[in-house]
């Protein structure tokens, strides 16, 4: 859902001299939440309609007659931040399980000194949710008319319809690693040990995209290059638009000779990253080949960081898994820099499909992300942490 803008008092201003009515996603209330038990499951109900449906706004301060706003009434809010804030707790606390993206709440100013509260809650990718607090226990949804409870084959059918979406986008994830493996890939690259990086929007799949990738990324390429810069710090790269979206890609001195890596943007807002890691012949000291894991990770890092701004400026909105794996890594070992002894065990499995990290909200620590998904490599070779980054996943400056 899109975030709230400058123009959001015309909006709500709009929404009352052009009658917009109540609908599936709109619903009008005269007055904020009250303290009472009653008027919070309230509320959360509301929420928890949203979430579990197509998403929508709560508009609180304005008054309707069968469904058609007639007049903007405003609420008094001393201090918006800590109404906001009130509001953002009772939801975390209030519905389990909880949102994977926090509603986006606006104050509006009206002549009067009061406001007009706009709560705008994203359609979940984690529904059902149902409300807890107080032992209510019960889940709703909307159609045209309001919010309703859910009935038994409702919530199940709501129950397989979040896990089939889960389930397409690791399925998506499978099927790309095995097509990077065989060389079904918009750009050949080289056979050497690889790293494959996918940010899959769950927008890709729960809905169509919202922006047209292929010509958005064209513009990007044409004002800040530096942004696609594909994995490994390429000299030169280049890209070009294919069936799927838009292919960014290191450039070769020959025509025939395979590509150190590209980033393929899909048209439904997916990144398909692949590149070479820096593996030098072999050790000076033991003679075996292995990672050079500091520039590796330097160069990952740096993607990742441009890759989320990137996405969050073409307007992918989370949740974006984020899934990466490394390939044809048997008897490698890891080197924090070309000069130093290898540390830990070498890769015994030829290839490394790691789980899922889940990205709820911008912006994005790439880092904390990042983190996670070393330690299991480093955990591979028989290590606890990667060195890089201290317990709490940020990112140690490098020497």
């Amino acid at each position: 859902m899109p975030s709230l803008d400058p123009t959001t008092r015309e909006y709500v201003m709009g929404l009352l001299e052009n009658k917009v009515s109540e609908r599936k996603t709109i619903d009008y209330k005269r007055d904020l939440p009250g303290g009472a038990d009653q008027d919070k499951k309230e509320f959360l109900a509301d929420v928890s309609s949203f979430a579990n449906t197509e998403g929508g706004e709560l508009i609180f301060g304005m008054t309707e007659a069968s469904g058609v706003p007639t007049e903007i009434v405003g609420v008094a809010i001393g201090n918006p931040d800590a109404e906001k804030l009130h509001l953002q707790n009772l939801i975390r606390d209030g519905l389990q399980p909880r949102l994977p993206s926090p509603p986006e709440m606006e104050c509006v100013a009206t002549d009067d000194s009061k406001s007009v509260l706009v709560v705008r809650i994203p359609k979940s990718w984690r529904t059902p949710h149902r409300v807890s607090f107080g032992g209510h226990g019960h889940f709703y949804a909307r159609h045209s008319n309001g919010k309703y409870q859910l009935d038994v084959g409702e919530l199940r059918d709501a129950m397989v319809r979040g896990e089939s979406v889960s389930e397409r986008v690791r399925a998506f994830r499978a099927e790309r690693v095995i097509a990077v493996k065989s060389g079904a890939t918009p750009i050949l690259v080289e056979d050497a040990p690889r790293q494959i990086v996918h940010l899959v929007p769950l927008s890709a799949f729960a809905a169509s995209g919202a922006v047209d990738i292929p010509d958005a990324i064209r513009n990007i390429a044409n004002n800040r290059l530096r942004l696609l810069q594909p994995l490994g710090r390429p000299t030169g790269w280049d890209h070009r638009v294919n069936l799927e979206g838009r292919v960014v890609f290191a450039a070769t001195a020959s025509a025939e000779a395979n590509s150190r890596s590209y980033t393929q943007f899909y048209r439904n807002g997916i990144v398909e990253a692949v590149g070479t890691l820096p593996v030098p012949n072999a050790s000076r000291e033991t003679g075996d080949p292995y990672v050079n894991a500091t520039d590796w990770i330097v160069e990952l890092r740096e993607f990742l960081i441009r890759s989320f701004a990137l996405m969050q400026e073409l307007g992918l909105s989370p949740p974006i898994f984020f899934f990466f794996s490394l390939i044809g890594i048997r008897g490698l070992s890891l080197a924090m820099d070309r000069y130093r002894l290898a540390v830990g065990d070498a890769f015994e499995p030829d290839d490394l499909v790691l789980s899922e990290q889940t990205v709820e909200s911008y912006p994005v620590s790439a880092d904390v992300l990042l983190s996670r998904v070393l330690k299991m490599i480093w955990n591979a070779v028989g290590l606890e942490e990667c060195p890089l980054f201290d317990p709490l996943g940020n990112w140690l400056p490098q020497r």
